[in-house]
């Protein structure tokens, strides 16, 4: 178990380096291209379980988010979606985002395709979709998340299993 912690603890170190190094600004308070970073918290109701469910998903992101000018501001984002997934199989689903920034503006997202690596307790999800309302309208939105399970592996055993998850995100709204 110790060696599966050490290769889940590695593994994770280097997709957060990989988030990291993305290159993407944290995001703008206004409605060109724009940049965020934060730390996210997801919970999975029902939990993941050794076998293939659909699991509603909800997250609350804390974002940096800086302009095309280099201001800084917080913004908040909130993740709903449903996907069928379980602790050692992820499948995609269409996941919204309704990000709020500091000065009280909004961008709706819907993310419609995604990549997923899951390796131990380490997911790394990229997410692709367009923000369909408020700043960046019809711009395109390119999401990358790490996420670790919270919890012992052996929960993925139980009837209730992984409920949570914790890590970092980056995203970025632009043209393409």
């Amino acid at each position: 178990m110790g060696g599966r912690r050490a290769l889940g603890a590695a593994v994770a170190g280097g997709l957060l380096m990989a988030v990291s190094l993305t290159g993407v600004p944290p995001a703008a308070a206004h409605d060109g291209p724009m940049g965020c970073q934060g730390r996210e918290s997801t919970h999975f109701s029902p939990g993941k379980t050794l076998l293939p469910r659909l699991v509603h998903a909800t997250a609350h992101i804390d974002y940096l988010c800086t302009d095309a000018s280099g201001s800084v501001r917080p913004a908040t984002g909130r993740i709903t979606g449903r996907t069928r997934t379980s602790c050692v199989d992820i499948s995609g689903g269409r996941t919204r985002e309704v990000i709020t920034y500091a000065d009280g503006g909004r961008s709706l997202i819907l993310y419609t395709d995604d990549t997923v690596a899951q390796v131990a307790n380490a997911n790394l999800v990229t997410f692709r979709g367009r923000v369909l309302e408020g700043r960046g309208k019809g711009l395109r939105a390119d999401r990358t998340l790490l996420l670790l399970d919270k919890g012992l592996p052996t929960a993925c055993l139980t009837p209730e299993g992984l409920t949570a998850a914790s890590g970092v995100a980056s995203l970025r709204i632009g043209p393409g």
